[in-house]
């Protein structure tokens, strides 16, 4: 029977299922791949590892640049509030850079004007009819 290593890094040998895939059968509650417990990209933003916050995810992490605004005001942000990145980076974490917003409707509203234009134009253009609206003559 082959064997091969564990995939993190220590050295128990486990016997290969499937040659193929190159996959090994891991034994009950043995994480391969341990918790990378530093500061990650998810989609352009930073978060830090902090699973003693409230609001972190699931894996225990939290946006960067909430913590820094929750830092400032002195107290946690409440799942309603926004913080909008003043100069469309959302790596620039620095607090000049940085605006809260009690909800999700001011930050669109106030944040990305161009998104409320938009939809103005397009939303009630002349000749279009609303699915529920009947067309009379």
């Amino acid at each position: 029977m082959k064997y091969i290593y564990c995939k993190c890094g220590c050295k128990e040998k486990i016997p290969a299922i499937n040659k193929l895939r190159k996959k090994a059968k891991f034994k009950r509650g043995h994480n391969p791949r341990p918790r990378f417990k530093g500061k990650i990209e998810r989609s352009g933003y930073w978060y830090i590892f902090k699973p003693e916050h409230p609001f972190s995810n699931k894996q225990g992490h939290i946006a960067e640049h909430r913590l820094i605004m929750e830092k400032k005001i002195g107290r946690y942000l409440t799942k309603e509030e926004v913080v909008h990145h003043i100069n469309g980076d959302p790596k620039d974490n620095r607090i000049e850079n940085l605006i809260l917003f009690a909800t999700h409707g001011q930050h669109t509203k106030n944040g990305h004007p161009e998104v409320m234009k938009k939809m103005i134009h397009t939303q009630f253009k002349k000749g279009i009819i609303s699915w529920n609206k009947k067309k009379y003559k």
